[in-house]
């Protein structure tokens, strides 16, 4: 599948989560994964608040993603465990509480974790690619977090100990 985006998929995020089913928190048609997921967002794609970004997104590749649930990244309104993963691209660094949004990814997910953020400190090279947390032998969760100068949060911690 050809994907209208600024920035190839993550090999990373591709490689973990091909043939999975997931929820994307906040995608963006120029930053696509091109993975089975679904787009949640705050606002729908066709709501006045969400011009800016809609605007952005026609400027960078000519289309809009559009947003197939609208719920708060940190109020997700599916079942427990009823996702094998949650992505999310730049967006847990907008939360006001970015704990409450792992806790309910955590709540959501079977499997994955997925988060890319940008880094604080662009001048700083970043010391991992991506961490793996060291979960599924008792089914919790793996927490992968991908770094090409972003920060990566790194635990050898479980999940569900680490946002406690």
């Amino acid at each position: 599948m050809a994907l209208n985006t600024l920035f190839p998929p993550s090999r990373h995020a591709t490689w973990w989560l091909t043939d999975l089913k997931g929820i994307e928190i906040g995608g963006a048609a120029h930053n696509q994964f091109g993975l089975n997921t679904i787009n949640v967002d705050r606002l729908h794609h066709e709501d006045p608040e969400f011009a800016p970004y809609a605007s952005e997104q026609m400027r960078l590749v000519g289309e809009v993603m559009p947003v197939d649930v609208v719920a708060p990244g940190n109020e997700l309104p599916f079942p427990d465990k009823s996702y094998d993963f949650v992505i999310s691209s730049h967006v847990i660094e907008h939360f006001f509480d970015p704990i409450s949004a792992l806790k309910e990814w955590a709540r959501v997910a079977k499997k994955y974790i997925y988060i890319i953020c940008p880094n604080t400190s662009p001048g700083t090279p970043c010391k991992v690619s991506w961490q793996q947390m060291n979960t599924t032998a008792d089914g919790r969760l793996k927490l992968l977090l991908k770094c090409a100068r972003h920060t990566a949060f790194t635990s050898n911690r479980p999940l569900k100990l680490t946002i406690k």
